[in-house]
């Protein structure tokens, strides 16, 4: 149905034949996937569904059914539908515990929408089900909070994690029981405390951290994949940490924190690194000039071009801005 105006059919509950089903780019289905008011499900019973989508198609401001009944669910796509999530009568969680219970098939699962319910959360045993998790999208336009720290302990499928973009707040995840985790995608968001060290993620090769209330960092493992570092925009202090570990790093991008220092030596061997950017820190002359010098064998080390660096704008505890020496 999709790029149509048609509605959602009434007639499809039960029907044990339909595997696919996809509505996107279009108009006609709103307030009809869940009738507002109701926990009137237009596919339930249907338990050889295996995709459901509606991208870029308005469904409403509904709740989601009290449960995803559909046994054989592997793609739920509710991007930009204009769902607010919650259960009709209950809206103190935008997904509960039993949403996703019975999908036990769940691999990918989408959901972004300016409508999710304000300062709720995702209540901790949402996916303990979904133990063959893969890819997890989830978008409220800087709405739905609360602490996400061990809400995937269940997934240990889970490779693509996109929360950019919402107010979740307390620790990150650590992962340590998604250890094939590929990309991380949490900028945007109100975490606090340090960044873990990531010991163990061996698959790991995007981290995305940045515009978070993060004050510190734990010295990263050996992380043999990571290509890109980013963590901009936070408010870590002390001392940059030893980054030899990350032996495949190309960007790094650990500007506008409150960095004071930095140990000579930890950027010698990043031999792929191609982007550094820690601007609008407090560093001193003494550190910039480590930084450089450490670059600078480590270049020597593996000559490669294309390579830039951004120190500009550090300033000491007077505001004065410092420089490297001649």
């Amino acid at each position: 149905y999709d790029v149509t105006v048609l509605k959602i059919p009434t007639n499809l509950v039960n029907v044990n034949s339909l595997k696919v089903y996809s509505h996107t780019h279009a108009r006609g289905a709103k307030d009809q996937l869940v009738a507002p008011g109701t926990n009137n499900y237009l596919f339930n019973g249907c338990s050889s569904l295996e995709r459901l989508t509606f991208y870029a198609t308005n469904l409403g401001k509904i709740n989601f059914p009290d449960q995803f009944n559909n046994l054989a669910l592997k793609t739920l796509d509710l991007r930009y539908t204009g769902v607010k999530g919650g259960r009709n009568g209950n809206e103190n969680f935008v997904i509960h515990n039993g949403t996703f219970e019975l999908a036990t098939e769940l691999v990918n699962l989408y959901i972004d929408s300016p409508n999710l319910l304000a300062d709720k959360g995702i209540e901790p045993n949402a996916f303990l089900y979904n133990t063959k998790l893969y890819y997890f999208w989830f978008r409220s336009h800087g709405r739905v909070s609360g602490n996400i720290s061990q809400l995937f302990n269940s997934c240990g499928e889970l490779r693509y994690l996109w929360l950019q973009q919402n107010k979740f707040s307390g620790n990150l995840p650590n992962f340590v029981s998604n250890p094939r985790i590929h990309y991380v995608n949490l900028q945007n968001n109100a975490f606090t405390g340090k960044i873990p060290a990531y010991s163990g993620l061996n698959n790991l090769r995007y981290l995305y951290l940045q515009n978070n209330k993060l004050d510190g960092m734990l010295t990263p493992e050996s992380l043999p994949r990571l290509e890109t570092y980013q963590a901009q925009n936070n408010l870590m202090t002390g001392q940059i940490p030893n980054l030899s570990g990350l032996i495949n790093v190309r960007s790094i991008n650990l500007s506008n924190n409150q960095f004071t220092s930095y140990k000579a030596g930890s950027l010698t061997k990043n031999y792929k690194l191609n982007f550094l950017d820690l601007k609008f820190n407090n560093l001193t002359q003494t550190d910039l000039n480590n930084i450089l010098i450490d670059l600078h064998t480590n270049w020597e080390s593996v000559k490669r071009g294309g390579v830039s660096i951004n120190l500009k704008n550090q300033t000491n505890s007077s505001g004065v801005i410092m420089f490297p020496s001649e």
